[in-house]
This record gives C-alpha cells, sequence and structure tokens, in this order.
C-alpha cells in the first residue's frame, strides 16, 4: 500500500482544508521508506481532523479513519520486516509489535464507542489518541528502533546497539519530544475549539495560524534556527535562535563572514564552496562545523542545511534552511568510534585497532632496514580468580597487568587488549639483524615476565600471577598481520606447555605441528564418515584370576598411517565436538559386540564397559540413543556398564543424576573412572547410581613403593565398601600389585598383567586359553 507524492499544502478545491498537523524533517528516522508512510499518517491524520474541523458526513469520516487504520497496519508490517530482519532477537522488536496491536485495539474500541458516548467528546478524545499516538510513534519508539538498527548494521551486539540507542535518546532529546507530543495533542484540542466556532461562523485562518505556532515553539527548544541569504549578498537574515546558537550579540551582523570568524578555519573553504554550490547548481546546502561562541567561550559543533529558491525567472533568489546544535550527536559518534577501536575495560586499543596498528608497522618495515617484534601475552590460570574472587577481581587483574605492561614499553610501541586475558605488544625499530633483533625482543619479554608476576594488590587481596608470552620477530614486509599473530599465538601455547610464566619463540617447526594437527582435525571428520575406527577389548578379570568383563576401547584405523592409538585423536574429538558422532558409533559397536556374546554360552557372562565423555553424556541424544540400543539388542540388566570421569560431576550435578536415574532403571551400571584424581566430592558421590569405583593407574603405578599410594588405595577401597561398591583397579602390571590389591579387598584387575587391549579375534582366543 505505498503512497507516493502526498503534498501537505495541496488539496482538493472542492472542500475546505487546513494542515492542522505539521510535517517536519525532525520526524525522520533515516530510513527512507518508513519515512514515506510516517509521511502519510501524517497526511491522513490531517484528514481525519478536517473532517471533524468542518463537519463532513459521518460516513465520510468513519471511511478516512478505516484508511487511516488499514494505512498503519499496512505501515506496521512494513516496520516489523524491517526491525526483525536485522534484530529479531532485541526485545524491542517484540515490545514494538505489542504497541502496533494495542493501537488497533484502541482505534477498534473508539468505534465501539461511537453511539454511546457524546458525539463531541467522542470526537475530541478520538483525535487527541490519533495525534498523540502518532507523534510518540514516530518521535519515541520508531526513532529508538532505528538507531538501534543502525547500531547493528554497524556491527554492534543487540545489547550494546540498545544501550547505545538509550543514550542517544537522552533527557534533553525526550524533553523535545514531550513538547512535540504536547503540541500535538494542543493541535488536536484547537481543532475542535475550530469545529465550535464554525458552527457560529467564526471561523479563520490566523486563529488556526496561532495555533500551529505551538509546534514552531517546539522546534525553537529543540535548538533549531532558521536562515536565509539573499543571492549576491553579504548579509543573511538570521532568526534570534540563531544568534543564541552562535553565541553572538542580537545586534551582530547576521553574515557569513561573521559566522567564519566563530568557525574553526579549516573548515572556512568547504562551508563557502557548498554555499557557492548550491546557488550555481541547486544541490543541498549542507555542512557540518565546529564554532567557538564568543558569549562563553565553549565550543560547538553545527549542522546546516539550505536550499535555493527561485524567481519566476528561473534566476535564484535566495539559500534559506536551518541550523542546529549537533554537539550531543559528534559526542556520540566519538564515543562509537572509541567503543570501536578500544577496549572500554583498559582503555588500549583493542583488535580492530591493533589489526590496523600491525598493517601499517608491516608496510613500513618494506621500506625500513628494521626488524620489529610481536609478543603475544596471555595470563595464566586466569579463570582461577574469576572462580575464587569473582569477575570484579579478575578485571582488576587486568586493568593492573596493563598498567604493568604500560611500563615496560616504549611511547611509541603498541599494547592492546587482543581478547579476554591476551595481550598483544607491538615492538618497533629493532635491529635488521634477526638474531640480534630476537635478543632484544627477549629482553623486553623478560622485563614484562618479571613486572608481571609480581604480587599484585586487587581491592584488599594479594594475588600472584605470571604470564606465557610467545614472540616472533618480522621485518621484510613479507607477511601479513593475521599470520603474525597465529604465529605469536602458536608460541604463546608453547610457553604453557613448557610449564607457564615462560618465554618461547616461534619457529617453522611449530607451524608445522599446527598443520599436522589441523590436518589430523581434516582426516579425523573423513574417518567419522567412512568409519575407519574399531574396538580393542581389555580383559577384566576377577579374585579367581576368570575374564568376567572387558573394557571397550577406540582405535582409529587410518588408511596412511595405520593403528593411531586414543591418546592422539580422542583430545581432538573433544575440542572439536566430533566425539559426539565418535562416542555414538563406539556404543553401537559395543551393544552389538554385547549382543553377540550373549548368544553364546562361553561368553553370556561378561559385561562390557563403554568410556563416554562428558560431552557426550550431556548431550541431548545420548540418553534416547542408549534406550534404544538396550531394547534393540534386549541386554539383560548389568551388562553394559558406562565409565563416567569425575570431572563431569562439576557441571549440573542434579542433571546428571537424573540422566544416570534414567539408565540405571533400564538395567545399565555406572563406573567412576580414574577415580581420586579429579572432583572428589563425598557429598556427590553417595547419591550417585554407582555399582563401581574404578582405582586409576597412576595409584598404581608406584604401588610397590610409595606408601601415600598404598594409602590412598586402601582408603578408597574401604570408602567403596561402605558405599555399597565393588572396586577395580587398571594398569596392574605386576604379580605384588595384584596381591597387594586383592588383600585389601580390590575385587577385579584389568592391565598388562594380564594382557594388553586385544581386537575382537584376539580377546577371544585369549578367553579360550
Amino acid at each position: 500500500m505505498p503512497v507516493e507524492g502526498d503534498d501537505l499544502t495541496t488539496h482538493s478545491s472542492r472542500q475546505p482544508h487546513i494542515d492542522i498537523f505539521l510535517w517536519d524533517e525532525n520526524f525522520k528516522t533515516g530510513v527512507k521508506e518508513i519515512d514515506q508512510q510516517h509521511k502519510h499518517l501524517v497526511f491522513l491524520l490531517n484528514q481525519v481532523a478536517n473532517h471533524i474541523i468542518f463537519e463532513q458526513q459521518e460516513a465520510s469520516l468513519g471511511n478516512i479513519i478505516n484508511e487511516l487504520v488499514d494505512y498503519a497496519v499496512y505501515h506496521f508490517q512494513s516496520e516489523e520486516n524491517y526491525w526483525l530482519e536485522v534484530a529479531p532477537e532485541a526485545p524491542e522488536t517484540t515490545s514494538h509489535r505489542d504497541s502496533h496491536n494495542r493501537f488497533v485495539e484502541r482505534v477498534q474500541a473508539f468505534k465501539l464507542k461511537s453511539d454511546t458516548m457524546p458525539a463531541e467528546l467522542w470526537l475530541e478524545e478520538l483525535l487527541s489518541f490519533l495525534a498523540s499516538w502518532l507523534a510518540a510513534h514516530i518521535l519515541e519508539s520508531d526513532k529508538h528502533m532505528a538507531l538501534l538498527v543502525s547500531a547493528v548494521l554497524q556491527g554492534k551486539s543487540v545489547e550494546e546497539a540498545s544501550l547505545w540507542a538509550d543514550q542517544q535518546m537522552q533527557e534533553s532529546t525526550k524533553a523535545i519530544i514531550n513538547i512535540i507530543i504536547a503540541s500535538y495533542k494542543n493541535l488536536s484540542a484547537s481543532a475542535l475549539r475550530l469545529m465550535r466556532e464554525i458552527k457560529v461562523g467564526s471561523l479563520t485562518q490566523t486563529k488556526l495560524s496561532n495555533s500551529e505556532m505551538r509546534l514552531q515553539q517546539a522546534m525553537e527548544y529543540a535548538q533549531i534556527g532558521y536562515w536565509s541569504l539573499a543571492y549576491n549578498s553579504e548579509v543573511a537574515d538570521w532568526s534570534p535562535e540563531v544568534f543564541s546558537l552562535f553565541g553572538l550579540p542580537e545586534d551582530a551582523e547576521p553574515s557569513p563572514n561573521s559566522l567564519c570568524r566563530i568557525m574553526n578555519e579549516e573548515y572556512h573553504i568547504p562551508f563557502l564552496n557548498s554555499m557557492q554550490e548550491c546557488f550555481q547548481t541547486g544541490k543541498e546546502h549542507y555542512t557540518e562545523y565546529p564554532i567557538t561562541r564568543p558569549s562563553d567561550g565553549i565550543k560547538r559543533w553545527i549542522e546546516c542545511r539550505g536550499k535555493v529558491t527561485y524567481h519566476d525567472d528561473g534566476t535564484p533568489d535566495r539559500i534559506a534552511g536551518f541550523v542546529q546544535d549537533i554537539t550531543q550527536r559528534k559526542d556520540s559518534e566519538r564515543q562509537i568510534t572509541e567503543l570501536a577501536h578500544f577496549d572500554s575495560l583498559t582503555g588500549l586499543p583493542n583488535r580492530r585497532l591493533l589489526f590496523d596498528r600491525l598493517r601499517q608497522t608491516i608496510a613500513g618495515g618494506k621500506r625500513s632496514n628494521q626488524s620489529n617484534a610481536l609478543l603475544f601475552l596471555d595470563i595464566d590460570d586466569f579463570k582461577k580468580i574469576n572462580d575464587q574472587h569473582g569477575h570484579d577481581y579478575g578485571d582488576a587483574l587486568l586493568k593492573e597487568v596493563a598498567s604493568r605492561i604500560r611500563l615496560c614499553i616504549r611511547d611509541g610501541d603498541t599494547l592492546a587488549r587482543f581478547a579476554g586475558d591476551e595481550f598483544v605488544v607491538i615492538i618497533l625499530g629493532l635491529d635488521s639483524n634477526q638474531m640480534n633483533a630476537a635478543a632484544q625482543a627477549e629482553v623486553v619479554a623478560v622485563k614484562l615476565s618479571g613486572a608481571l608476576a609480581e604480587i599484585y594488590q586487587l581491592k584488599g587481596i594479594q594475588y600472584k600471577s605470571s604470564v606465557s608470552i610467545g614472540i616472533v620477530v618480522f621485518g621484510n614486509g613479507e607477511q601479513n598481520e593475521s599470520n603474525l599473530l597465529k604465529q605469536a599465538d602458536i608460541a604463546m601455547y608453547k610457553a604453557k606447555q613448557r610449564g607457564k610464566n615462560a618465554v618461547c619463540f616461534f619457529d617453522p617447526q611449530m607451524q608445522d605441528e599446527v598443520n599436522e594437527k589441523a590436518q589430523l582435525e581434516d582426516d579425523l571428520r573423513k574417518a567419522i564418515q567412512a568409519q575407519e575406527f574399531v574396538l580393542h577389548y581389555q580383559p577384566q578379570l576377577n579374585q579367581q584370576s576368570s575374564v568376567c568383563g572387558a573394557e571397550s576401547l577406540v582405535r582409529w584405523q587410518h588408511p596412511n598411517k595405520g593403528l593411531i592409538g586414543p591418546d592422539r585423536f580422542i583430545p581432538l574429538a573433544e575440542k572439536t565436538g566430533l566425539i559426539i558422532p565418535l562416542g555414538e558409533w563406539v556404543l553401537k559397536s559395543a551393544c552389538r559386540q554385547l549382543s553377540l556374546w550373549q548368544s553364546k554360552a562361553e561368553t553370556e557372562h561378561l559385561t562390557l564397559s563403554v568410556n563416554v565423555s562428558a560431552r557426550q553424556f550431556h548431550d541431548s541424544q545420548f540418553i534416547p540413543l542408549a534406550c534404544q540400543l538396550l531394547e534393540k539388542y534386549s541386554l539383560p540388566r548389568g551388562k553394559l556398564r558406562l565409565e563416567l570421569t569425575e570431572t563431569m560431576m562439576v557441571d549440573d550435578i542434579d542433571k546428571t543424576i537424573a540422566s544416570m536415574n534414567i539408565l540405571r532403571k533400564k538395567g545399565v551400571h555406572f563406573s567412576l573412572d580414574d577415580f581420586g584424581t579429579g572432583y572428589s566430592s563425598l557429598r556427590y558421590l553417595k547419591r550417585l547410581p554407582l555399582s563401581q569405583l574404578k582405582i586409576d593407574r597412576s595409584f598404581v603405578d608406584d604401588l610397590e613403593s610409595d606408601v601415600n599410594d598404598q594409602a590412598i588405595i586402601k582408603t578408597i577401597i574401604s570408602m567403596s565398601k561402605a558405599l555399597g561398591l565393588y572396586t577395580i583397579a587398571e594398569g596392574v602390571e605386576t604379580k605384588r600389585q595384584r596381591a597387594f590389591l586383592e588383600n585389601e579387598g580390590c575385587m577385579v584387575y584389568q592391565g598388562f598383567l594380564y594382557s594388553k587391549p586385544l581386537p575382537i579375534e584376539a580377546f577371544e582366543m585369549f578367553l579360550a586359553k
């Protein structure tokens, strides 16, 4: 229902018409289609007002109200589509849509009351509602949404965009909006008074013009001044508001020269050229410039607009327009620039500005004969301070780290906060010899390590911290900023692997390792599709040395690299999320093998343990899959055992217990793997529906010589008995280890004393022996 060519001053000559509600440029949101629709809504509101004032036929009034409502609904749909396309998750989008629905409901309610209320009162309330709603809809609701959407399009998050939009709609702006809304209400009341005066024959255009001046007063409050300059004239015509905005006395000469005297000099030529071009071509005169007001010495930003008008013979008459104080907008734009390029917590350049600085440094390196260095710093164990003391202390540490780094580098070097607890330093002007440059960079890195390892006083507590630093030296201009940051990041992680609080230089071998890991990830994705995995089975023996079960352990049968152990690909699968499809394949394969064992008399007594990762167990599809497999293979109770790790219990223990209970009722047993090495909480342990504790191999390895390991194993076995659980020990390699465990009451053993993990054929041969 788009409407083009609305003219708010030209109407049919068959009936009198007066524009009560004026359209002004301040109503614009910046979205062209929506602004055109707003303009037509104002036109329709004036139509309603004129029907009321001139008492045109009631049926005609009903039609124009229906037209206004129909067009409003069309306008609402256009708006909502636009807002939803850009910011569908913004709460304001929903509240905006709700306000649209309330408007339609209110109008329908007014129509129903037309027969039950006095006609004049009904008309007064209807017009007052329509006028105040339209002004508020445009100036408050739609302007706020337009600002929010604009900020989202510029790259802000919805939360940041909402906050920024709120800042733009600040107190002075809201005051202006309220005045204009009140003015619209007053104008609607004026329309009703005019209707009454028509009845006694006293309608005059002058009275209506006086009412329209109230809207002009609102524009004055908005600090808008009107001006005009005749063609070839040196003297302009300024409204009193212009003198006030410029801080000039009213007896000052209103002229471009007077303005240039208070305008920053570099803006003189663009301002005068724009004026001249407007006269010559008809193009709109539009400039923004800073001034220093003589009256108080305050610097302000001014927006100036104007359009040329012409004589009947086509020659220019004058330029007329307005000026407005836009200092608040300019301050907001400056703040946006700072937000876009600087970290709000530390005040340091952010990632975007860092890339720009690094790009300039690389370009400069092509012209100079000097080297530069990139240092990538990561705070060691930063999560610990947030967990122990809260994020306020983490923020305080970040600010103190930033401050200490500044003190260790030169003014010309760049320090940026890259992300989270990561900082980057660009050191400029090092020796042209790469070895010498590396030595210089190392001096700075060691200095940084020392300064950042000193005790911190943070909000009343003492805190000890350190950083790991990766360094890459560059200077030939052949590398790009992304590669340099990646290399410095790789070196930093190498420093962490060396024990943290360390410094490490990047070398090509590190890149080879990264490339190898990336290739392995790509191969792993293909392997899951091609099902290149096999299960091996490690026997579990009871105190009678009979095989009572096995643990299934996955191996990767790589087409080129041969058999790959889980220590090389399981961590990668966890990191990439591929553990979900891999774990599904393992569980399905294990259940299928367990079903085969149940069909044979010599293997029907066996249990089978399957390792399940935290990520896999908490996946929404895991419990349904396990239940489906239990039913598909009709597995007896107690034969399938899932091994869970202690670390799984940290995240949402109640949900974990609930999931375990679902499977426990289906006959699945649970073993707590690596017991004693992770999150050992007796409070949670007694709530878990376990049947078995697995003693970790780290306690078994030195069992024969370490009295501490002996004491720990005795405690684990004693505790399991108290909880009604039995124990299994992994990593049993000697008869003396076995004897100690059996003597203390451990029921089941697993390890190289009996067998390594075996392919299914070898496992069944082991059983036969």
